[in-house]
């Protein structure tokens, strides 16, 4: 097969992918057959993580303390928070929910020292296993899949089991980049409400979450579903 044809095969693979929800192919020619992961395991894996909460101070013009959501470590604590509960996400679903069906032969298997050596060499620190699911994972997040694929594959996978795994990078770093209109990390507004006009910032609900759009507040997310400030490049 000419590599013309081989390039029109690959087009017609790629448009027919998004009407099989059970494979994902990729822009380099890697096809991955993609497997139902149940919520019940991302959301038992999410419950070991443990939100952060919001540090108290006192606010002498009320004489009693109150919560500071938009303290600058506890926004941070938050952001970090985040991170880690996307990356316990796209653990699950990228080593239970995906196999290799098709390897283009431009690409190193998972099994090669050929790929691994390479990163080790820019990034000693790289984690990546000898062996095991989390060499595939690393084989996938850091050079099997495109970067700008890798979070389409994660809802794609997501969907499945019926969540979502979205982010919205701009929104992300608007949410908790700078400092402008922030309060201080001694006080809250003496009137107990944000600048955005919420209740010390605080949504009902549990607190594991991210900041609403257009608000400083926290909000929880539904199991399964990551959005706001990650990068899991």
């Amino acid at each position: 097969m000419t590599e013309q044809a081989m390039d029109e095969a690959l087009d017609a693979v790629i448009s027919e992918q998004d009407s099989d929800p059970s494979r994902f192919v990729a822009a380099n020619g890697l096809i991955l057959k993609l497997k139902r992961v149940s919520k019940m395991i991302v959301a038992d894996a999410d419950a070991r993580l443990k939100a952060p909460q919001p540090p108290r101070v006192w606010i002498p013009e009320l004489e009693r303390e109150e919560e500071n959501p938009n303290h600058p470590s506890y926004l941070d604590a938050v952001r970090r928070f985040n991170y880690e509960r996307a990356m316990m996400a796209m653990r699950v679903y990228l080593i239970l929910g995906t196999e290799v069906e098709h390897l283009p032969p431009d690409l190193a298997p998972h099994t090669s020292h050929e790929w691994s050596d390479l990163i080790a060499a820019v990034d000693p620190d790289a984690e990546i296993p000898e062996s095991g699911p989390r060499r595939y994972l690393a084989w996938l997040r850091l050079y099997a899949v495109p970067d700008e694929q890798l979070m389409p594959l994660l809802g794609k996978v997501a969907r499945l089991g019926g969540a979502t795994f979205q982010a919205d990078v701009a929104e992300a770093q608007s949410s908790f980049r700078g400092d402008e209109g922030r309060d201080t990390p001694e006080r809250v507004p003496s009137t107990g409400q944000t600048q955005s006009g919420d209740r010390n910032g605080i949504d009902p609900g549990d607190g594991t979450g991210v900041r609403s759009q257009g608000s400083s507040s926290i909000r929880p997310l539904p199991v399964g579903q990551v959005d706001g400030p990650i990068d899991i490049l």
